[in-house]
């Protein structure tokens, strides 16, 4: 598949909440073999400015994606196949940054795929311009007025960008530790503000490190799970099982361009760099 894929920063008044936006399009018509999409621990607002992007589900059958959706954060893996050309805008949220501009628990978006009209007012426009620039000026325009007098959960903010930096080795303890609160109000605040459990965040973000270090060699496959983190082997597999339907030798043996885009290794961007 020829993607072409660009990471534009955010007003500086947006990084908190915001990673980056991202631009993904195809040079030509493509009707690319079926790719998955990972957890990763982030909600995004994605619009579509070309082809329908069909998703496949287990049982067999389809459907065609919304053209402006949100995307609630993920824990298990989607896949998609584009129809033609691709012209994707995105918006990636920062794991707590979200819920400041939709102001509803994010558990309610779950591994849901929402029209984005429907809880979220997206600027005309954007289709009429090709410029990543101009559509960058666009998207801090409707999302900077949408979020205007709501600072979100600065400790959660806080919380989970050193959850990322520690790349998911984080017991649930010390999460509760670190912010100064029981299990259950830990439970309610990531719940509400990043949309998963606590153990569920730290799960995804580790196994998220694994792209950085996958190896050549299969062989390593052990080496590579103790680093990340993982007791022993059979424990990272059931967890890169859960996470992508595949053994970690499938997954790796198949030539998956979509999903290299999307893991933490293939962004530009860095997730824990909080700077506002």
């Amino acid at each position: 598949m020829n993607l072409s894929y660009r990471e534009v920063s955010p007003h500086p008044s947006l990084g908190r909440h915001i990673e980056c936006y991202w631009f993904l399009r195809s040079r030509s018509p493509t009707t690319a073999t079926p790719e998955s999409i990972l957890p990763d621990g982030c909600m995004e607002l994605v619009l579509n400015l070309n082809a329908p992007i069909r998703r496949l589900i287990r049982d067999g059958r389809s459907e065609i994606q919304p053209p402006r959706m949100l995307v609630g954060q993920m824990d298990r893996c989607i896949v998609i196949q584009p129809t033609g050309r691709v012209d994707l805008v995105g918006v990636r949220f920062r794991p707590a940054g979200a819920h400041p501009f939709f102001r509803l628990p994010m558990s309610e978006l779950a591994n849901r795929f929402v029209p984005a009209e429907s809880v979220f007012r997206i600027e005309e426009g954007l289709e009429d311009s090709q410029s990543t620039e101009s559509r960058s000026r666009a998207l801090d325009r409707v999302l900077r007025n949408a979020v205007a007098g709501n600072e979100g959960d600065r400790d959660l903010d806080s919380v989970t960008a050193w959850i990322l930096g520690a790349d998911g080795r984080v017991s649930v303890s010390e999460i509760a530790r670190h912010m100064g609160v029981g299990s259950r109000q830990l439970e309610r605040r990531f719940r509400t503000g990043v949309g998963l459990s606590p153990k569920t965040f730290t799960r995804i973000v580790r196994f998220q490190s694994i792209f950085g270090r996958a190896p050549s060699d299969v062989r390593r496959w052990a080496e590579i799970a103790l680093d990340c983190g993982y007791y022993d082997q059979a424990h990272f597999i059931k967890d890169f099982k859960r996470f992508t339907g595949e053994s970690p030798a499938a997954f790796f043996a198949s030539d998956n361009a979509l999903t290299r885009v999307f893991t933490r290794a293939g962004r530009k961007s860095h997730p824990y760099n909080t700077a506002s």
